[in-house]
């Protein structure tokens, strides 16, 4: 089992981040066009499945 905890990153302050993947993207409230990969759920690295979905 993996554990996270979410930090959003607005909040550490001098902190220069970049998205590198989208989770959850199914349960999306805003459509992001931005060539990233993203997932239903997690990335298969971490348990989750290796499915995509579109932008």
């Amino acid at each position: 089992m993996v554990n996270f905890t979410d930090i959003p990153a607005v909040s550490v302050e001098g902190l220069e981040f970049e998205t590198s993947m989208h989770t959850y993207y199914r349960e999306k409230f805003l459509s992001i066009v931005d060539g990233k990969p993203k997932y239903p759920d997690f990335h298969p690295m971490v348990g989750g499945t290796d499915e995509l979905l579109p932008e």
